[in-house]
C-alpha cells in the first residue's frame, strides 16, 4: 500500500517515510499542501500523513478540500501536529480528519497508527469492492425487470386486442368497461355472431391475479373463439335445442380445466345465447356474480340466476341454464366480482344494489357514452386508477328483433367469412379474423 507523506521539512519527511517503509509501505512524498492535493487526483493512494503547519496551505485546509473533492475513493488522513490543546483536536477533527499523531513522531506509535488505518482503508475497500457488485447486480436485475415490464406491457396490448372491437352487431348495441388490476386480467369476455340468428357472448373471471389468471384466460377465451372448429358453434350446430348446447360447452370446459388432482385453476363465468329473431336470451351462471336485466317496459332491474359451480373447481360440477326475454330497449348487464368488490376510498365495497341502483339511472344515457359512464364511475368510487382486482362490465342493448330480410344480406357476409375459416388452420387464425364485421 502506497502512503503520502505530505511536510514542508524534509527532515520529518525522511524520518516518516522509513518507519513507514520498514512496515512495508511505500512512500510518496510531497512538500505541499498543494502538491498533496495533485498527487491524490493523479494515484489511487488512500492514506495520507500530513502536517499541521506548512506554508501556503496548513494540513486542516488540505482536508477540507480533499473532503470536498471526490476521488472515487475514500482517503485516510492522519494530521502531523505539534499542538495538543483540545481545541486543536476538535479543529482538525471537523475539517476531516481521521487521526492524529504528535511531534516528535514516536517510531512505536506511527506503526500503530498506520496499521489501524489499513484496517480502516482495507474494510473500505471490501465495502466499496460490495457495492460495486451490488450495484452491478442492482442494474442487471433492473435491466431484467425493465424487460418484463415490456413484455408484459406487450401481452396487455394483445390481451386487450382480443376484447369485442363491435359494437353494433345485427340489432345489438354493446358497450363494455374493462379495468385489469394489474398489467394483466384475469377476466375477459367477447360476443360474436354464430350463424344466421344465434349472438354468443360471455365473461370469464379467473381466481387470482396477474399472469397465471391471465393464461388461463386467454386459454379458455381460445376455446370458445367464434371459428368453425371452435367449441360454441360445433355444440350449437350440433343440438338444435339452445339450453343443452350451453351446458355442453360448460361441461366440456369444466373437463378441460378441472384436474383429479385439484391441482387446478378454476373460473367463474356467464356464458349466453341470444336469438335475434325473438330476442330469447339462453344463459347459464357458472358461480358468477348475476346478470342484470333492466327491463324498459317495467322500469325495473333484475338479478337473473341462482349463482352456480365454478367451471374447473369439481369434475363433478353441474350446471344450470335460465332464461330472459328480450324487449326493444332492454338492457343486459354481465360483469366481474371486482365491480360489485370494488372499495371505496373508506374501504366499501360498491355492492350489488348500488349497481342496480346504478343500472336503472344509466337507463337513460345512449348506450355508446356508457363506457366513459361506467369509466368514471369506478375511478370516483375507488378514488385511484389502481384496482385490487379486474373490473370488467358489459353491456348488451337489445335494439329490434332481426328482419328475415336483412338477415339474408348478412348469412351471405357471414358464410363467406365461415368458409374462408374452414380453409384456414386454426393454430394460425388471429381472433379478429374470426370476427363478422
Amino acid at each position: 500500500m502506497k502512503i503520502l507523506v505530505v511536510d514542508d521539512e524534509p527532515t520529518s519527511q525522511l524520518i516518516v517515510s522509513e518507519i513507514a517503509e520498514s512496515l512495508g509501505f511505500e512512500t510518496v512524498c510531497a512538500e505541499s499542501a498543494l502538491r498533496g492535493l495533485e498527487i491524490l487526483a493523479e494515484s489511487d493512494i488512500s492514506l495520507v500523513l500530513c502536517d499541521w503547519e506548512m506554508p501556503g496551505m496548513d494540513g486542516p485546509t488540505m482536508i477540507r478540500k480533499l473532503r470536498a473533492s471526490d476521488h472515487g475513493r475514500y482517503v485516510y488522513h492522519i494530521l502531523v501536529t505539534g499542538r495538543n490543546e483540545t481545541k486543536d483536536l476538535i479543529e482538525g477533527l471537523n475539517a476531516g480528519a481521521d487521526d492524529f499523531i504528535s511531534k516528535p513522531v514516536n517510531p512505536d506509535e506511527l506503526r500503530v497508527r498506520l496499521r489501524s488505518a489499513t484496517r480502516v482503508i482495507e474494510l473500505q475497500q471490501s465495502l466499496d469492492n460490495r457495492n460495486a457488485k451490488l450495484e452491478k447486480a442492482n442494474k442487471r436485475h433492473e435491466e431484467a425487470l425493465n424487460s418484463v415490464t415490456s413484455d408484459l406491457r406487450l401481452a396487455a396490448d394483445m390481451q386487450f386486442a382480443l376484447l369485442p372491437k363491435e359494437k353494433q352487431l345485427a340489432g345489438i348495441n354493446t358497450n363494455w368497461l374493462f379495468k385489469p388490476a394489474s398489467f394483466l386480467a384475469g377476466d375477459i369476455f367477447d360476443y360474436f355472431l354464430v350463424g344466421d340468428s344465434q349472438m354468443v357472448f360471455y365473461i370469464i373471471d379467473v381466481e387470482g391475479h396477474g399472469i397465471p389468471s391471465a393464461l388461463t384466460s386467454f386459454a379458455v377465451n381460445n376455446q370458445l373463439n367464434p371459428s368453425p372448429q371452435g367449441m360454441c358453434r360445433r355444440h350449437l350446430r350440433a343440438t338444435s335445442n339452445v339450453d343443452t348446447a350451453v351446458l355442453r360447452i360448460l361441461e366440456e370446459l369444466n373437463r378441460q380445466f378441472a384436474k383429479p388432482s385439484g391441482d387446478n385453476r378454476y373460473f367463474t363465468m356467464i356464458f349466453g345465447v341470444m336469438n335475434l329473431f325473438s330476442g330469447q336470451i339462453t344463459l347459464a351462471q357458472a358461480g358468477h356474480p348475476a346478470p342484470l336485466h333492466y327491463s324498459t317496459r317495467e322500469d325495473s332491474v333484475v338479478a337473473v340466476g341462482n349463482g352456480g359451480m365454478p367451471v374447473g373447481m369439481f369434475e363433478s360440477a353441474k350446471f344450470e341454464t335460465t332464461n330472459i326475454e328480450m324487449h326493444p330497449g332492454d338492457r343486459l348487464y354481465i360483469y366481474s366480482d371486482g365491480a360489485i368488490e370494488c372499495p371505496s376510498t373508506g374501504g366499501e365495497f360498491y355492492g350489488q344494489s348500488r349497481l342496480e341502483h346504478s343500472v336503472r339511472n344509466w337507463a337513460g344515457i345512449p348506450i355508446e357514452k356508457l363506457s366513459s359512464i361506467l369509466d368514471k364511475e369506478f375511478l370516483d368510487w375507488n378514488g385511484t386508477s389502481q384496482f385490487e382486482d379486474d373490473v370488467s362490465m358489459v353491456c348488451l342493448e337489445y335494439q329490434t328483433p332481426l328482419q328475415l330480410g336483412a338477415n339474408r344480406v348478412q348469412s351471405s357476409s357471414y358464410n363467406g367469412v365461415e368458409r374462408r375459416l374452414a380453409e384456414q388452420p386454426l393454430n394460425t387464425t388471429s381472433k379478429d379474423s374470426f370476427r363478422q364485421h
